[in-house]
């Protein structure tokens, strides 16, 4: 099973088509100058939506495959968008049938002082929580320029939910109706047919911005009931 083909349907809504990867030759031609095999998982992710910008660039970044480099016995790929964590996967994980993912804060350190911290998640899953944080996280315009993108974009309260003594039936709402995609780090989202929808699961009391809930949709009256019963509001 190709689980990042199938994820990225399931998000699009559609199917793929294959000049939305990059060829196999520029990862043969990464591999080689790199002297390591890619992980079939993070060859699949390239192959697959190595060109839809929805995924490989609208919050966090993915190198190219010429880009992708070795730092600290790791073989790095991702970074965060505002260049504070770099993800990457050791060198000695990966021929293993479980390849744990880990970042760094401080990747741009040298050599024996990069510190790396390991995911809770193993590269398949981590790759699909990516791409479903990416699509509930993109601006409009990459949502606009993708097929099946999430071009209009909607904000709730969760304190206003709460406020209200309706976050219970917007729990079960969710539950019912909705499919829990992503759960970790603090972070959830949740998947229907029509849209994604984004919380953080752990309040920070210094700021507001987890106090949100993130909705997108493709079209203004996908979910208009829901968005009505909770109280989301267009964001501009």
């Amino acid at each position: 099973m190709n689980k990042i083909k199938e994820t990225a349907e399931k998000i699009l809504g559609r199917k793929l088509e294959a000049s939305e990867g990059v060829d196999i030759q520029s990862l043969e031609v990464a591999e080689k100058k790199l002297n390591v095999k890619f992980p079939q998982t993070l060859k699949d992710f390239y192959l697959n939506v190595g060109r839809i910008s929805l995924f490989t660039d609208a919050f966090e970044f993915f190198a190219k495959p010429k880009q992708i480099y070795i730092k600290s016995n790791k073989l790095v790929f991702l970074e965060e968008n505002q260049a504070v964590l770099s993800w990457g996967i050791d060198l000695e994980d990966l021929g293993k049938d479980v390849v744990p993912v880990y970042h760094s804060p401080n990747i741009g350190d040298p050599e024996g002082e990069v510190i790396w911290y390991a995911e809770a998640l193993p590269l398949p899953e981590f790759l699909v929580l990516i791409m479903f944080y990416q699509a509930a996280s993109a601006d409009s315009d990459i949502q606009a320029k993708t097929e099946g993108g999430y071009s209009l974009s909607y904000i709730g309260y969760k304190s206003d939910l709460e406020s209200a003594e309706i976050w219970s039936k917007f729990e079960k709402e969710l539950a019912d109706k909705w499919e829990k995609v992503v759960d970790g780090n603090g972070l959830v989202i949740h998947w229907c047919k029509y849209g994604l929808l984004l919380y953080y699961s752990v309040q920070d009391l210094d700021s507001d911005v987890d106090d949100l809930i993130y909705l997108s949709t493709r079209k203004d009256y996908d979910l208009s009931d829901f968005k009505n019963k909770f109280g989301f509001q267009k964001l501009d």
